[in-house]
């Protein structure tokens, strides 16, 4: 059933994919996006960089009435927000990701636990 839905998702690929605005917000079963800790890490390491730049620059427009720094202020600014904004949607998962077997495997062993805490069923319980 599982191979199915996979395959029906790639014929879907194939049939649409040259079709305009149809695979807006979608993406192809064969490279779904991931997100992952590297992205994220490098989204971080942007934000940590463009802040500084940003409070220098803003110091210099307000404290010193420098008014060649305000197009670096809106830069900065703006690079933060993009940043910020950027670490926040690709933030990973940080559970460890159990693949469907596993979780079978897992459903399976609860079931049988739970079997043996009921008590057996005789013929004279009725």
């Amino acid at each position: 059933m599982r191979d199915q839905d996979e395959m029906n998702r790639i014929e879907e690929w194939q049939e649409h994919q040259y079709n305009p605005f149809y695979w807006v917000d979608k993406f192809s079963p064969l490279f779904p996006p991931t997100r992952t800790r590297g992205f994220w890490i490098t989204s971080l390491i942007g934000l940590l960089l463009s802040l500084p730049a940003f409070l220098a620059f803003c110091w210099s427009y307000f404290a010193e009435r420098n008014s060649e720094a305000l197009p670096f202020v809106l830069i900065f600014g703006t690079l933060g927000v993009v940043m910020t904004l950027l670490a926040i949607r690709l933030r990973p998962d940080f559970n460890k990701r159990k693949s469907q077997t596993e979780v079978e495997e897992l459903n399976r062993i609860r079931n049988q636990e739970r079997k043996k805490k009921l008590p057996k069923r005789r013929k004279d319980y009725r």
